[in-house]
């Protein structure tokens, strides 16, 4: 299994979307976010990708955690405070 990773992207949406675009379109089957997305609303770009995310909390997002829980809801990612699995 190919698992993207993506980490501190600290709300530069653009960066994170191209991101997120260039792991699918190299094959990646999971998405795993290390933490420092910075704003919840950016986790509904995860919204549409073809394939699973999940997110971890970052020290960053410490004051964020209850809209990013509202937000990973929304974008149907999981998002944890410390850690994910991921199913191979």
């Amino acid at each position: 299994m190919k698992i993207g990773l993506l980490s501190d992207s600290h709300h530069k949406t653009e960066r994170l979307a191209r991101a997120i675009d260039l792991l699918v379109a190299r094959g990646a089957e999971h998405l795993v976010h290390c933490g420092d997305v910075c704003e919840a609303t950016d986790l509904l770009l995860f919204r549409d990708t073809p394939v699973p995310a999940s997110v971890v909390a970052g020290n960053m997002d410490a004051h964020r955690i209850d809209a990013l829980t509202e937000y990973a809801a929304l974008a149907g990612i999981d998002f944890a405070m410390d850690s994910v699995a991921v199913e191979f």
